[in-house]
This record gives C-alpha cells, sequence and structure tokens, in this order.
C-alpha cells in the first residue's frame, strides 16, 4: 500500500518537473541540495538581557534556475483552511492558518543567512499533492 502511494507522489513529482524543465527552454534546473539542514543564530534582547537564539530547519530541496534559488517544502497535508497569501506579517505571525507559509519564509531567511542566495534571488516554493 505505501509503496503504491510513494510511486504516485514520485511520478507527479517527476511529471511536474519534467514539465518545469519544459518552459525553461534554454536555462537548466540544478538540484542544489534535498534535506539541507539551515542554520543561524540570532542575538536580541528580552529584559534587557542578551539572549542568544538558535534557529534551524530542514529545507526539502533546493534547486537554482539561472540565478534565481527555489526553497521547495513538500506539503502531504494542505488543508483547506492553510493560507498562503497574507496582509500583514502581523497576521502571518498570530494566525495559524499560515503556519505553512511561515515555515517556508524562515526557510528563505536561513538560505539567505547561510550565503546561498541574495533575498530578490530567493523565490519560496510549495509543492503539495
Amino acid at each position: 500500500m505505501q509503496q503504491s502511494v510513494l510511486k504516485v507522489y514520485v511520478g507527479k513529482l517527476l511529471d511536474f518537473d519534467n514539465n518545469y524543465i519544459r518552459q525553461l527552454n534554454e536555462t537548466n534546473l540544478n538540484i542544489v541540495a534535498l534535506e539541507k539542514e539551515l542554520e543561524t543564530v540570532l542575538e536580541i534582547t528580552i529584559n534587557n538581557k542578551p539572549t542568544t537564539i538558535y534557529i534551524k530547519g530542514k529545507a526539502d530541496r533546493i534547486d537554482r534556475v539561472g540565478e534565481e534559488l527555489r526553497i521547495i517544502d513538500y506539503k502531504s497535508s494542505v488543508k483547506s483552511t492553510d493560507k498562503f497569501e497574507f496582509s500583514t506579517f502581523e497576521e502571518l505571525f498570530s494566525d495559524k492558518k499560515f503556519d505553512k507559509i511561515l515555515q517556508l519564509f524562515l526557510y528563505a531567511w536561513l538560505a539567505y543567512k547561510n550565503d546561498l542566495a541574495q533575498p530578490q534571488h530567493i523565490k519560496p516554493c510549495v509543492k503539495s499533492h
């Protein structure tokens, strides 16, 4: 049972990548990393005391097309209540419906902090089946 579900999922992923590559014309799609651990240290002040916070995450896939770096997060359980567009950062950080896109934004920020690309070249992507 699990094997057949996995075959279908991988087949859809390969079809999607194949279609995407065809649209690129002469540009190559390069896989940079799979299951890439990204981390950084953030120094903040809490109650007038310097505090070190360690932030890390694992991006499912990072690829590059020209100068564009795509941070891809595969989701198998996207619900109809999940939101991927937001109006303010307050709602992004305070409303649980945005947790999947917040996670992806953190991965994109971590990619920048790890010198993988400049912010204007980072493209967060969610892939669901």
